[in-house]
């Protein structure tokens, strides 16, 4: 049995039914089990088929979930694999689910202590017609990101980790239609790794890799050193590389832009991926989110940034067209709050874009929030419906309190990024008004809130919904809000210098 949590963006105090609004934020999670992850959906017809990994709670052991449901989150039949020997699987989230010329459907994934790669190819009610797994002890690890279906089987994109030097270094696998082996062949350079994570089929002998290859900060001394280029090659049915296009190098920031390459209508192609930048006081490098609409010769046209680089871990996992030659992605941002202390918090992402790449709106949702920050939301597919409503699905991983809990997570908004109809969804671009300029505070809030900064400067408070509650234009220097009739929980305060704006996070207590 599932049991279902229906709530609001960042709070758990306000429970709704699905049938009350157009959208939703929907949590799963079987009874007396700590694990249940989304990892990606398609859409056929007016059901939905999804995939993802449950963990027994007797044994412990991870196998594949899979389930259809209705557009308001009902679930309409489910079941769940586990490895015959014991393994795990597991699943990486940028893996898609793909619908089969026979009516089932197929993911490429992996075991998950013996480090194999597999293929998995459900029948049409999700019964499994195979698990497919192909050793090699020649190297040290393997991850296996996408696959298609080909004419006589199936064609996947991976990467293995070699013995010689620790690189990942790209491959190809084609099987037939039972998932055995026909060929593979590994391609990569000495000391360069590979990100190829998608493969597209042209046609019966011509295949479209695409991701990037570089140096990553760990085999570099300074890490202004560390380098990137988008990479894509053609490949035929044998695996024969006959052409190939490369980007310029990029060192800081570098650009891992290739990923979910989608053709669009007029001949070009549109990508996402990130830019990742040195930061001050970060050991790292910060990734800052992009998505890129590229020329038929994958040449940039424009790319577009959304929000900050302010961790590591910011990523976006899918890309979809939507109507109106438009384009839905989503992913994964941390939200910095400053302090002091400052702390940071981790929300599931969905951003639509124009045909031209321009940002028309962007969102972040949570369903546990803690300033501890100790919920992992990640949303790694997404699916637009005939209305122009999106639906992405995805993980919450709560690792407090022990022993942890991992949640599915679906959440459902119209086609202008709301749950209901009328709300002013959070977008942001590079024309951002720079947020540190302004003081917040007290942050959290009880009465009274105080915004200072220099010039002149409008505000608006938002719920989490989006949904405007109170305006206070043209302040010079100061202005207050009052916030003591507002229920407890987490805000957005936008502040605005004309058609420049910035995003504060305050929390009501």
């Amino acid at each position: 049995m599932i049991t279902r949590l229906i709530l609001t963006l960042f709070t758990l105090l306000y429970i709704t039914s699905v049938e009350a609004q157009n959208g939703f934020i929907q949590s799963y999670c079987f009874e007396n089990e700590f694990s249940l992850q989304f990892n990606d959906l398609i859409l056929q017809n007016d059901t939905l088929v999804l995939y993802g990994r449950a963990r027994d709670p007797l044994t412990g052991q991870v196998g594949i979930y899979f389930s259809k449901m209705d557009t308001l989150g009902n679930i309409l039949i489910e079941t769940t694999h586990y490895d015959s020997a014991g393994d795990d699987y597991f699943f990486d989230l940028n893996a898609d689910l793909i619908t089969c010329s026979d009516g089932g459907y197929a993911v490429a994934g992996k075991t998950f202590f013996r480090g194999y790669p597999i293929i998995v190819k459900f029948n049409h009610d999700g019964l499994l017609d195979f698990v497919k797994e192909y050793s090699d002890d020649t190297v040290l690890h393997t991850t296996h990101w996408n696959l298609i279906e080909t004419q006589s089987g199936y064609m996947t994109i991976d990467a293995k980790q070699q013995m010689s030097d620790g690189i990942w270094d790209a491959f190809v696998m084609r099987t037939d239609k039972l998932g055995n082996k026909i060929w593979e062949t590994v391609y990569g350079e000495p000391n360069i790794w590979d990100d190829f994570q998608n493969i597209r089929r042209i046609d019966d002998n011509e295949y479209l890799i695409s991701g990037s290859v570089g140096i990553g900060f760990s085999q570099v001394q300074i890490l202004t050193d560390q380098w990137s280029i988008n990479k894509t090659f053609k490949i035929d049915s044998t695996g024969l590389v006959f052409e190939d296009w490369e980007s310029v190098i990029r060192y800081n920031p570098a650009s891992f832009g290739m990923r979910k390459l989608q053709p669009t209508d007029d001949g070009n192609w549109f990508s996402i991926g990130v830019s990742t930048l040195l930061v001050d006081d970060f050991e790292y490098p910060n990734n800052q989110i992009e998505i890129t609409k590229r020329d038929e010769n994958f040449e940039p046209i424009s790319s577009t940034l959304i929000y900050d680089h302010t961790s590591l871990w910011n990523n976006l996992s899918d890309l979809t067209p939507g109507l109106n030659q438009e384009w839905v992605t989503v992913g994964r941002y941390l939200h910095e709050v400053p302090g002091p202390p400052t702390f940071y918090y981790d929300a599931g992402l969905i951003a639509k874009v124009s045909d031209a790449g321009d940002l028309l709106w962007s969102r972040t949702d949570t369903l546990l929030y803690d300033e501890n920050g100790y919920a992992d939301h990640f949303l790694g597919g997404v699916v637009v419906l005939p209305s122009g409503s999106i639906i992405a699905c995805g993980q919450v991983n709560n690792a407090f309190p022990a022993p942890g809990k991992s949640y599915g997570w679906l959440i459902k908004v119209d086609k202008d990024g709301c749950i209901e109809p009328g709300c002013n969804p959070t977008s942001s671009s590079m024309r951002l008004l720079d947020g540190a300029d302004f003081d917040v505070f007290p942050n959290p809030v009880q009465h009274q809130l105080n915004v200072t900064g220099e010039g002149h400067f409008d505000l608006e408070l938002l719920d989490a919904s989006g949904r405007l509650l109170q305006s206070n234009d043209d302040n010079a220097g100061s202005a207050t809000l009052n916030t003591a009739a507002y229920p407890a929980g987490s805000y957005f305060l936008r502040i605005k210098q004309g058609k420049r704006w910035a995003l504060r996070k305050v929390v009501k207590q």
